[in-house]
């Protein structure tokens, strides 16, 4: 049996952007990548329907997501854990 090759957290970074564009098309920033014995653990921001939420009278919101990548740069499973607004450090 060889030994797994390394795939450089870059490259789930990119995985996972790209999954926010294509499938949820929404724009994605990644803020933190961890590996995980299955895959990788990725925490994401993404641009919540910005024309919704300013016909409500309210500024950009972003989703915090919690997503998990497997190791063939898949992902296989996405959760928004909470809203914050672009401006604000706190989550809702």
């Amino acid at each position: 049996m060889s030994p797994e090759k390394a795939i450089p957290a870059r490259e789930v970074i990119m995985a996972t952007v790209k999954f926010f564009e294509n499938t949820l098309e929404k724009v994605a920033r990644v803020i933190e990548v961890s590996k995980a014995s299955d895959g990788w653990d990725v925490r994401v921001e993404a641009l919540e329907e910005s024309e919704y939420m300013r016909k409500f009278g309210r500024g950009d919101l972003l989703g915090i997501y919690e997503v998990k990548v497997d190791k063939d740069l898949n992902v296989i499973s996405y959760n928004r854990k909470g809203l914050r607004e672009r401006a604000s450090l706190e989550e809702k």
